[in-house]
């Protein structure tokens, strides 16, 4: 059975950010950074996925604890964010097919319903009926977010163990070390999704707040940074410990001496 997670463990994790001696400089970059994120459509929040993917890669494959490394090499922080990045997309693609076919079944209604205020007669009596129709894709929108969720901290774990985007495809082998921790990666999204809830909280008062509500950018791309460095630590710890149960060598993942590819 994999390791489960602890208080002390979690403890650590959470704290480990403020524990390096250069934490104020490192933390700015990557909170400037995610701050560029939502002015360029997320190209800079490329470089804040590529500098978590290096405290993964330490996670996983050197079995290290987590760490702050230096702002350095960017074009490795560049192809290493592309990597993550390209795997979630994919992950993401069934959900963002599902909102569009939600958004156009949500679409046909209303245009009835302002069509019909023009000519009651043209109210068709189908309408309460495709009203609920429209519901499924909506539903269906809400489960494939929620899979895509559950299944990007083993997929996360998987490109860095194998240095490719790609493995995202091979669902055989993630499959098995998913099996092998499911509580441990069920364990570390709910965690995440209860960091970013509780997070968003504050930004969302000092928007409703005249005076400091430009103050809510700034602490939202603060408390983005400081997720990303907990949520993509936690999924390798939960990634090493699946691989430690299997604990079989056919599993054929590459070390840190194996060149990167994809």
């Amino acid at each position: 059975m994999a390791q489960s997670f602890t208080t002390q463990s979690l403890t650590t994790l959470f704290s480990f950010p403020f524990k390096d001696p250069r934490w104020k400089q490192k933390c700015l970059v990557g909170a400037a950074l995610s701050f560029g994120g939502f002015l360029t459509l997320g190209i800079l929040s490329l470089f804040v996925l590529g500098y978590v993917y290096q405290i993964q890669e330490r996670i996983i494959l050197e079995n290290g604890e987590p760490y702050l490394p230096e702002w350095e090499d960017w074009g490795r922080l560049f192809m290493d964010g592309m990597r993550l990045a390209g795997a979630v997309f994919i992950l993401l693609i069934p959900t963002l097919i599902l909102s569009v076919v939600a958004f156009l079944f949500d679409m046909i209604p209303s245009l009835s319903i302002i069509l019909s205020t023009q000519d009651s007669s043209n109210m068709s009596p189908l309408l309460p009926l495709w009203s609920l129709i429209s519901l499924i894709p909506f539903g269906l929108t809400l489960l494939f977010s929620l899979i895509a969720g559950v299944l990007t901290p083993i997929v996360a774990g998987h490109v860095v163990a194998t240095h490719a985007w790609t493995a995202v495809f091979r669902v055989k082998e993630w499959w098995r070390i998913l099996r092998a921790n499911l509580a441990g990666f069920l364990i570390s999204y709910l965690i995440v999704m209860g960091i970013s809830i509780v997070s968003a909280i504050p930004a969302e008062v000092l928007y409703f707040s005249v005076i400091l509500c430009c103050l809510a950018p700034i602490l939202l791309s603060c408390a983005t940074f400081y997720i990303s460095l907990i949520s993509y630590p936690l999924y390798g710890l939960a990634y090493r410990a699946a691989v430690q149960t299997l604990s079989t060598p056919s599993l054929n993942l590459p070390g840190s001496s194996n060149p990167r590819s994809g």
